[in-house]
């Protein structure tokens, strides 16, 4: 359940600008996949539905939530409903520049405020969009050391 908060739409070809936000949809406000949030003890956050499509299933099976900041960038907004749902959390922005800046100033902002903060290390230029099972565990593994 939830409420619709709005939608976006993405080109299918590479001219700019690739996303659009409809029915006043303003991604820093929210977090994708917050309304799928259960009792789970850790917390994906990653950057696009895409990559929370991706690899729910997965996360689920290995006890944790998925959600996504609609874009390599964690807002106040989002960092306050992050840190009201008291799980380890760890940040899977893709290996690029846009993900490396992304994580710089999530770690500025949540450090402090959630235990455990870490960064999932993709292979360079993978995206969590890409990913297939046997990679999503190897780097779960990684971060969690389970």
């Amino acid at each position: 359940g939830g409420d619709l908060v709005g939608a976006v739409g993405r080109r299918i070809d590479n001219r700019e600008p690739r996303y659009y936000n409809y029915f006043n949809f303003e991604s820093g406000k929210t977090l994708g996949g917050l309304n799928l949030i259960s009792q789970r003890p850790r917390l994906l956050v990653c950057e696009g539905f895409l990559d929370v499509a991706n690899c729910w299933g997965w996360a689920r099976e290995l006890d944790a939530d998925v959600v996504c900041t609609w874009k390599a960038e964690i807002s106040k907004y989002q960092a306050k409903q992050i840190l009201t749902l008291d799980k380890m959390v760890s940040v899977w922005y893709d290996s690029d520049d846009a993900g490396d800046n992304g994580w710089i100033k999530a770690k500025k902002t949540l450090q402090n405020y959630t235990y455990g903060l870490r960064r999932a290390k993709l292979p360079k230029g993978k995206d969590v969009g890409e990913l297939q099972s046997p990679e999503f565990g190897a780097i779960f593994t990684s971060v969690y050391g389970e």
